[in-house]
């Protein structure tokens, strides 16, 4: 069930794309059904549709309906060179080597508010779990914050400051520690 699907205006797609290659910069482009390389020499997304230009993202989606921009990490200072992509997108440093761009009101923390209003009945409290800086919206927007112990220092701190939890990292069962800790489930049970 699809409860919200937004995208970056078509004109700032566009001057985005275009920008982008002018810098010679390799990103994917994604959206819900369609994720699209602009491949300035790099191939590092080769499991997806790949283009060398910004004028074949238009080809293969006219419409431009986009929700966000991710690149590497060795991209990012001439992503910061060009003054309008630095004061018109939103960025999240990913933590992995990857960069994540988008607008003011595209990010998780609005997907979840939508997904709650559109359920039946609102939960008692809703919890929310990252380890990532595009996982901020999301981790203030729920009622309980969780972190992953291997989140970037500014990440878990945040968190901390929202009396949210810290758990264990993504590869230490984090999740599932977190949901024993609030008593949503019981580890070491073998239920078959």
């Amino acid at each position: 069930m699809v409860v919200r699907d937004v995208a970056m205006p078509a004109e700032l797609v566009r001057r985005a794309l275009e920008e982008m290659e002018r810098l010679d910069i390799s990103m994917i482009i994604e959206s819900a059904e369609l994720n699209v390389s602009l491949d300035r020499g790099e191939n590092w997304f080769p499991h997806v549709t790949t283009v060398t230009t910004a004028r074949e993202v238009e080809g293969l989606r006219p419409d431009l309906r986009f929700s966000k921009i991710v690149f590497h990490d060795h991209e990012l200072e001439k992503y910061l060179s060009s003054d309008f992509l630095r004061e018109t997108f939103v960025l999240y440093r990913l933590g992995d080597g990857m960069n994540e761009v988008t607008v003011e009101g595209i990010n998780k923390g609005a997907g979840l508010l939508a997904y709650v209003e559109a359920l039946p009945e609102r939960p008692t409290r809703t919890f929310a779990f990252g380890d990532s800086e595009n996982d901020l919206p999301m981790l203030e927007a729920a009622d309980v914050g969780v972190v992953m112990a291997n989140a970037r220092p500014h990440v878990i701190e945040r968190v901390r400051e929202l009396g949210g939890h810290v758990t264990a990292g993504v590869l230490d069962d984090g999740v599932a520690r977190a949901l024993e800790h609030f008593g949503l489930i019981q580890l070491g049970t073998d239920p078959f």
